[in-house]
């Protein structure tokens, strides 16, 4: 079978070639391919690692964390999966159901509320809010009373840093190539921050301890006393979370990864033409034993930076930063808001004290790492939004003004939020729990779709499987931690 779209249309597309991965200098091959994968990883390693994760096993019990194995194993799932979706139909699976509701609703339903949830989970101000203590308490030097007109102006002036950063050529640039160069760097200093400080402050019987906890599955301790809030919250932020990791498959089709090589990306700036931005689906012949051998080429690529660039790296980063807190904090120390960091960057400048300076620097590549793809996730969507409904093509110089123009809402409005007040710390696990509730909604999605569109983009139904279990542990814990919330 070919592999088509999920849309309806009265006559077939034509055909096109499925390309060869690229080949070459391996660095710029892994640049090319794994960028998508090394953004996604960049915006998990979030409020999850950094505080939630921390907060429930030192606060609870250790053993808690083989829920964020759990989740961050199903995510790489979910991503693997989407991402397969979006190479072999040159299309993202949003943009798939937005095809479909755009005919037989008179607009874009399904998605829309994908945008709903965006909105809720990374729309409101919640890493700035986090982040502004951080910059306040490095700027003082020391650890300060909370001033709240300060740290709502730093909150504000971090919105306008990431604007500047994404529109800083001025000339039409894709969203994916800033969050590259940006995230790179960031994403470097955090893991070398955490593997030095672990390495200096952890005894080797805490990184045993600490390791066990991650497999200690099927600990549900605590009885009446347990916080499903923070339990929920951290299935949602282990690894990325909701809406992240549905927005792979947009990353994944601006990057060009096989069919999605002529469908354009989602451009920024405010001079150049831009580049076109098709969401249609682009079928290929499976039947052709050459493009079917591409086709294989294309999936174990994207399986092998999806597990090592994702799955890997997000287990290493809340394995350390919790492993950390282990060592570094007392048993029982329960904070589940920026007061934790700022709690463990003071007991390390205890032993040295360039460390308040270090640990704090890590917390904000951590947040702001997350807080620009999180902008930048926005502008994807809400183009792709404004696309389909256009008919699923828009040309180049337009889709610029209309993902630029998104930008500068987007800014506009969460700073007249920051101005009427900064997000309160329990919106932090709102917005976890939410993007379990959206990502469980989300692997059901991807299922019916794989299973609609069949072909040789069909996963094997053993991953399908696993969908289905990523439906119940994200929807249920979500949902179950959303209502403990509230």
């Amino acid at each position: 079978m070919n592999s088509t779209s999920t849309q309806e249309t009265s006559s077939s597309p034509a055909m096109v070639e499925m390309p060869s991965p690229p080949s070459g200098n391996p660095l710029k091959v892994v640049w090319q391919l794994a960028g998508a994968h090394g953004v996604l990883l960049a915006f998990g390693i979030g409020v999850g690692e950094w505080v939630l994760g921390p907060s429930l096993a030192i606060g609870k019990d250790l053993r808690w964390m083989w829920v964020a194995t759990l989740s961050i194993i199903l995510q790489v799932v979910f991503n693997g999966v989407s991402a397969r979706f979006a190479a072999g139909t040159g299309q993202s699976f949003i943009a798939a159901e937005v095809g479909r509701g755009a005919r037989r609703a008179k607009g874009p339903v399904g998605p829309s509320l994908y945008l709903l949830a965006a909105l809720l989970q990374i729309g409101w101000p919640v890493y700035v809010a986090t982040l502004a203590p951080v910059l306040h308490a490095l700027w003082k030097g020391t650890e300060v009373a909370v001033d709240a007109p300060v740290n709502k102006w730093i909150a504000i002036g971090t919105y306008a840093f990431c604007m500047l950063i994404l529109v800083a050529r001025f000339g039409s640039t894709t969203v994916m190539t800033v969050l590259k160069v940006v995230n790179f760097a960031l994403v470097l200093y955090i893991v070398g921050f955490l593997f030095s400080a672990n390495i200096a402050f952890v005894p080797a019987a805490q990184w045993l301890k600490t390791l066990s906890g991650f497999f200690a599955v099927g600990y549900f301790g605590g009885g009446s006393q347990i916080d499903w809030s923070l339990v929920g919250a951290v299935v949602g932020y282990a690894g990325a979370g909701g809406v992240a990791n549905v927005m792979l498959a947009s990353m994944v089709r601006d990057e060009g990864l096989g069919m999605a090589i002529r469908q354009g990306a989602v451009t920024v700036g405010f001079g150049g033409g831009g580049r076109s931005l098709d969401l249609r689906p682009v079928p290929w012949n499976e039947a052709d034993p050459e493009q079917a051998g591409r086709w294989r080429k294309w999936v174990r690529l994207i399986w092998t930076y999806q597990i090592i660039i994702f799955g890997l790296f997000s287990f290493l980063a809340m394995f350390l930063s919790v492993n950390l807190a282990a060592g570094t904090l007392p048993a029982g120390t329960n904070m589940t808001t920026v007061a934790f960091g700022i709690l463990q960057a003071r007991r390390l400048a205890e032993a040295v004290p360039v460390l308040w300076y270090l640990t704090l620097l890590n917390a904000f590549a951590i947040l702001f790492s997350s807080q620009i793809s999180a902008v930048a996730m926005l502008v994807q969507m809400g183009t792709e939004l404004v696309t389909a409904a256009s008919g699923g093509k828009m040309e180049g110089r337009r889709a610029r003004h209309v993902a630029t123009g998104i930008l500068l809402a987007y800014v506009v409005a969460s700073v007249v939020i920051l101005l009427f007040g900064i997000a309160q710390p329990t919106l932090a696990k709102l917005a976890a729990n939410t993007a379990g509730v959206v990502l469980g909604a989300a692997c059901f999605h991807l299922y019916w779709l794989e299973a609609r569109i069949g072909g040789a983009v069909r996963s094997p139904r053993w991953v399908s499987a696993l969908l289905l279990a990523g439906t119940v542990v994200f929807a249920g814990l979500g949902g179950y931690g959303l209502i403990h919330s509230l």
